[in-house]
């Protein structure tokens, strides 16, 4: 076989040069967000990251089903999106729907991790008894004394968290938050959630340029957030289990959990209806106090 010709060679190595002259700023563009219009012009695309923790859920992002997730692929990463709003709906058989609508913006990654709450509450009785009790359809149990004495002492000893309550204070907010502790107040990692009246409110102690999307409006952000604002006095409130971004508050005759945030949709679910419970969120496990009854809700 004959070598090829010194001139068809050099041919051969402009026209690859050239080739990925013109490529790789192309590539550069698509891998740092880019799209190229119909009208022939440059935009800038974002996406969505959904992370569920339970299996068989259904991923819908404007009515389209993108995913149903599984033991192991429980994430669904979308791609060049256009910057705009989008509904995100998480469905499952067994928990209540979640939805939420979020802005997509350029060069960047909206992160949700939709917040799911069982539709059937399994509630476990906590009596002051020394003999086995009947098994029935919520689970009743019998407990030692000693348990018993734990949960009362839950709701009759006072929640007092650091030496100063929230430096920042919304206006809707009475004289009481500025008194030299904050009675009532949970902190969970960078989030500090209390009740004042009948509002929650939350305040995010970490950097600034971690703060949670939800406490930011058109990228503006504020550390304290009104969560949620109800008719009557809310009586308690804590975190929900495992999560820093949900709470679990007692107002009139029920416990209700719902999201720090307040975005479009704002998701509150139903808990427990009693008569004037309260609520306490310990090691994980979530007690109700209502009159001289005390129940367990499990596998919250």
């Amino acid at each position: 076989m004959r070598p090829m010709v010194h001139k068809k060679r050099a041919l051969y190595f402009i026209s690859f040069a050239v080739v990925f002259i013109v490529v790789i700023p192309f590539i550069i563009l698509y891998s740092l967000g880019y799209r190229f219009t119909k009208e022939y012009g440059l935009d800038e695309r974002g996406g969505i990251y959904v992370f569920v923790s339970e299996p068989g859920s259904q991923i819908f992002i404007d009515d389209t089903l993108e995913k149903v997730t599984g033991t192991f692929q429980k994430e669904l990463f979308l791609q060049n999106l256009k910057p705009q709003s989008y509904r995100v709906l998480v469905s499952h058989e067994d928990f209540w729907p979640w939805a939420k609508e979020v802005d997509v913006y350029e060069r960047e990654v909206s992160a949700l991790f939709p917040f799911l709450v069982p539709k059937d509450i399994v509630m476990r009785d906590i009596i002051q008894a020394t003999t086995t009790a009947i098994t029935t359809k919520t689970a009743t149990l019998v407990h030692t004394k000693s348990e018993y004495e734990k949960v009362l002492e839950f709701f009759t000893s006072p929640i007092v968290v650091g030496a100063t309550a929230p430096a920042t204070a919304p206006a809707t907010a009475p004289a009481t938050t500025s008194a030299t502790s904050t009675i009532g107040a949970r902190e969970r990692k960078n989030m500090r959630i209390w009740s004042e009246g009948n509002q929650v409110f939350a305040e995010w102690m970490g950097s600034s340029d971690r703060t949670p999307p939800y406490f930011c409006k058109v990228r503006v952000c504020e550390p304290l957030l009104v969560v949620f604002s109800a008719a009557d006095e809310i009586r308690s409130v804590d975190f929900y289990p495992g999560r820093e971004d949900a709470v679990i508050i007692s107002v009139r005759d029920g416990i209700f959990a719902l999201e720090i945030d307040t975005r479009t949709y704002h998701n509150f679910y139903p808990l427990y209806k009693g008569v004037t419970p309260e609520v306490r969120v310990e090691d994980g496990e979530v007690y109700v106090k209502d009159g001289t009854f005390f129940v367990e809700l499990i596998d919250l």
